[in-house]
């Protein structure tokens, strides 16, 4: 059985207490009903996930889906390989990330208005002052058309990072900036 993100996200709402329900797994874990049904048979016979019959229940069909020992490991050792997975991805994307900010460096660039969200514009921040790079990010906006009316002085360069498939144009058109001073960031 292949361990995915659905497979650690179902170990993991097993994890956090009784669950009686498939529906009430899907909840928890946000993958589809169909999708639970799957794994968990899967994790059941892999003997990662038991169900423990109440048969003092009046209602003789109340059960609980309980983590085994080897499902508990098999979940830290998933989490470890998810955020490890995640390390790697945030570290490439860095690198990536400084390499264009060095590329803009050398172009002559002094102050970046960034469109696209804070999260990206701090990082953005830290790597300029980690590498002593001669830019700053002057402005920032969260979506393009807030860019509108803004002043692109010379030396500036508008960069986009907003998921917006329309390009560079969109912003020259509309807002009367240099087609040369946009650039996507990746």
């Amino acid at each position: 059985m292949h361990f995915s993100d659905k497979t650690f996200a179902i170990l993991d709402a097993l994890d956090r207490g009784e669950i009686s329900s498939q529906r009430q797994i899907s909840r928890l874990s946000g993958v589809s009903l169909g999708r639970v049904n799957y794994i968990l048979n899967s994790l059941i016979e892999k003997g990662l996930v038991k169900i423990h019959n109440f048969r003092k229940n009046p209602r003789k069909e109340a059960y609980v889906y309980l983590l085994t020992p080897t499902g508990i490991r098999t979940k830290s050792a998933l989490a470890v390989k998810f955020v490890l997975s995640r390390l790697e991805d945030y570290a490439r994307m860095r690198d990536k990330l400084a390499g264009k900010l060095e590329e803009l460096d050398q172009r002559g660039y002094k102050g970046i208005i960034f469109v696209g969200s804070r999260a990206v514009k701090e990082l953005m921040e830290q790597v300029i002052e980690e590498s002593g790079l001669g830019l700053s990010v002057k402005d920032h906006f969260e979506h393009r058309a807030e860019i509108r009316n803004h002043v692109v002085e010379p030396g500036d360069v508008v960069l986009l990072f907003d998921g917006s498939a329309k390009g560079p144009d969109g912003i020259s058109r509309d807002g009367g900036i240099p087609e040369d001073q946009i650039l996507s960031l990746w």
